[in-house]
């Protein structure tokens, strides 16, 4: 045996002995048990684990058995307590699951036992069911090893496999907790059928009957939609800031034994089943008392409940918003009809001598008209639906109790479709309005009068306030009379319309008057003027193919006559009425024609010429350039604010314009201005632009 012989047999000598030694210490990685697969090793197959069908799952521990179910698209834990999981946190157990590979597998034996893998009692039993008929999974997690591995069991596999370990951690040091939702699931509005407020202030109970909300218990009448709305919001708002304990056994230690408010919803499934949840908030967790802890309960006890509930902690600002009182949640409506359901409307009224008055509407395919006792007159259906809206439109601002024996002032009586009686709201004097009743209700609601005012209008308040309806492209002529009697009369010919006595006239503001008086309508019908009118109104006289409507108007008063009586009119008319319609352009020249102006006021006089395209003092004095040419701006094209027949006027500045067509006299006072035997207004900012001096 030469040396490199016996070198050799040494050197596998010590490999084996090596080898020996440190299978003795991993016993898990056998050369005769380990199974090596070559490719994907995919622990459990899509038909074996069709991840889109997960129904549940369950993790069994040493100290707690947890279950999470998926319900519709939403996923709850349902075991120990029932609770909304955030959805994307609980999908992930079943993709986790879904995703598993192994690495290796080994069959148990004397080196490597179950206990060794922590198998024989596992750390978690993780169970999966599916919906249909597929076989449930039963998964069992052991030890988790070196490098990011673990062991794991499937069913009844005596195999044991060492698996990438995302599952072991998810399920060994996660908590459930970790993945449920921060706020809370209470029914909607539509989907309570009663709601039950316990608190510092008492019980309130709130029923919903024939799909509205009333009071139960000792409290009586209508409770507010929107109310309700709130307070179930008030729940689905709250922000969880902490999780503190699932089932405690000493609800005391929060001081949910007798919590300080206590709200109670029902809810009627879609099984027909009725289901009870409370939120429970009790002591502060600390002397600030900005943290309370809170219990969010399955059933209608507390420590005896259906299933339970997790103790949470919220903030001070979420427990406040149900620190409403009885009346915060009544309906301040009158009643609760729909406008559209509405068919009859009666009010009855007393006069100042106790009289009884009756008016009587009624709708039917066409609209809403007067019923017996009928007035001489049209419905007007704006106002009838206006009295309507202010009706059911009218709130409580504060509720009192009733006492009987009041005398009512005006009664209202609502009849609608679908309703086998009509609402009857009965209206008392009260010092801050009135006192209304609807119904039977032993509850007043305090209304403020001006939101009642209609109802005490006179009927001419109803009238209609279309007073004239004419076509435009058939009115033939259109007169206005003003009140110094200037009659504008005009006419049209080949469809142009023209001033008779001018050669023109404003079309914008002749535009604007004819559309406004050809559909002409009241503001309000009144039975005599509430104020002095003058003598001198507009007058209107509208001629179509041998039909004609002429009223006059009280300008200050805004009092206008037909007719059929008086009614006020509009603003809007007012103005379009009152601008100037004649041609208001009285100097009818450019610029560059003005030749010269001599300006004279106060004893000074001034003759600008021009003269190479500036305007200079005839004296050689220094002129305000800037003066000069805002007053020939103002010259060139000057228009007028209205035309006027004053009775007389104090002349303060005098204008002599010679332009290449001709010379002008413009003569300016305080108030009015005189061209020829013109006399007008000028607006402040023109009149001041022509007598300012312009001179340095």
């Amino acid at each position: 045996m030469n040396f490199k012989t016996t070198f050799f047999l040494l050197l596998l000598l010590v490999f084996v002995g090596g080898f020996l030694i440190w299978d003795k210490d991993h016993p898990e990685v056998s050369l005769d048990d380990l199974t090596r697969d070559s490719g994907p090793r995919t622990l459990l197959k899509t038909e074996e684990f069709p991840v889109d069908k997960v129904a549940s799952v369950t993790i069994a521990k040493a100290t707690e058995t947890i279950t999470i179910t998926k319900e519709g698209d939403n996923w709850f834990q349902t075991q120990p307590v029932r609770f909304k999981l955030n959805n994307w946190s609980a999908k992930r157990v079943g993709d986790e699951v879904a995703a598993l590979e192994y690495a290796e597998t080994i069959t148990p034996n004397a080196e490597l036992s179950l206990s060794d893998a922590q198998l024989d009692e596992p750390l978690a039993t993780v169970t999966v069911t599916f919906t249909g008929e597929q076989a449930p999974v039963k998964l069992l997690l052991g030890g988790k090893v070196v490098g990011g591995r673990g062991y794991l069991m499937v069913d009844d596999d005596p195999k044991v496999y060492v698996v990438n370990d995302s599952l072991h951690k998810m399920v060994l040091d996660d908590h459930v907790r970790q993945w449920r939702n921060k706020s809370l699931i209470a029914p909607t509005e539509g989907q309570a059928q009663s709601l039950v407020k316990t608190d510092e202030q008492g019980q309130i109970t709130l029923i919903k009957a024939e799909g509205r909300w009333v009071f139960g218990g000792s409290d009586a009448g209508r409770v507010s939609r929107e109310a309700v709305s709130n307070l179930l919001g008030g729940i689905n708002g709250i922000y969880i800031e902490e999780f503190i304990e699932d089932n405690p056994k000493n609800l005391a230690v929060f001081g949910l034994n007798q919590p300080a408010v206590r709200v109670t919803v029902t809810e009627l499934g879609a099984d027909d089943q009725v289901r009870t949840q409370s939120l429970l908030i009790g002591s502060p967790v600390d002397l600030k008392q900005e943290t309370f802890f809170a219990m969010w309960v399955n059933g209608g006890g507390i420590s005896g409940s259906d299933s339970g509930g997790a103790v949470f902690t919220i903030k001070k600002s979420d427990r406040d918003k149900f620190g409403k009182a009885v009346d915060d949640l009544r309906d301040p409506k009158l009643t609760l009809l729909d406008a559209g359901d509405v068919t009859a409307i009666t009010i009855e009224r007393l006069d100042g001598d106790s009289q009884k008055q009756v008016l009587n509407l009624e709708r039917g395919p066409e609209g809403w008209s007067f019923s017996e006792p009928k007035p001489a007159f049209d419905i007007d259906q704006e106002q009838a639906q206006s009295l309507l809206s202010v009706i059911l439109d009218a709130k409580a601002q504060s509720y009192v109790p009733l006492t009987k024996g009041d005398e009512w002032v005006a009664t209202i009586t609502l009849t609608a479709t679908g309703r086998p009686q009509p609402d009857v709201l009965n209206l008392f004097a009260d010092t801050q309005g009135y006192l209304v009743r609807s119904n039977q209700e032993t509850t007043g609601y305090r209304v403020a009068g001006e939101a009642l005012a209609r109802v005490f209008e006179p009927v001419l308040a109803l009238r209609n306030r279309q007073v004239n309806e004419m076509a435009v492209d058939q009115i033939q002529k259109l007169t206005v009379t003003l009140p110094d009697k200037t009659v504008l009369a005009f006419t049209r010919k080949d469809e142009a319309w023209a001033l008779g006595g001018h050669d023109g006239f404003e079309a914008g503001a002749f535009d604007d008057l004819l559309y406004a008086v050809s559909s002409l309508k009241a503001d309000k019908w009144v039975e005599s003027p509430p104020v002095k009118v003058t003598q001198s109104p507009y007058q209107v006289l509208l001629e179509a193919d041998g039909r004609s409507f002429s009223f006059s108007v009280d300008v200050p008063s805004r009092i206008a006559t037909v007719s059929e009586g008086l009614f006020v009119i509009a603003e809007d008319v007012i103005r379009k009425l009152t601008a100037e319609l004649r041609a208001r352009t009285v100097l009818d020249v450019a610029r560059t024609d003005v030749k010269s102006v001599t300006w004279q006021s106060s004893g000074k006089k001034v003759t600008l010429s021009l003269q190479a395209g500036q305007y200079v003092d005839s004296e050689g004095r220094a002129v305000d350039e800037a003066a000069v040419g805002a007053l020939v701006d103002t010259l060139a094209g000057l228009r007028v604010e209205r035309f006027v027949k004053p009775k007389k006027m104090k002349i303060l500045t005098t204008l002599k314009v010679v332009t290449a067509s001709g010379a002008y006299l413009l003569e300016l006072g305080t108030q009015y201005a005189r061209l020829g035997e013109t006399y007008f207004v000028l607006s402040s900012e023109d009149l001041g632009k022509l007598t300012a001096p312009v001179l340095k």
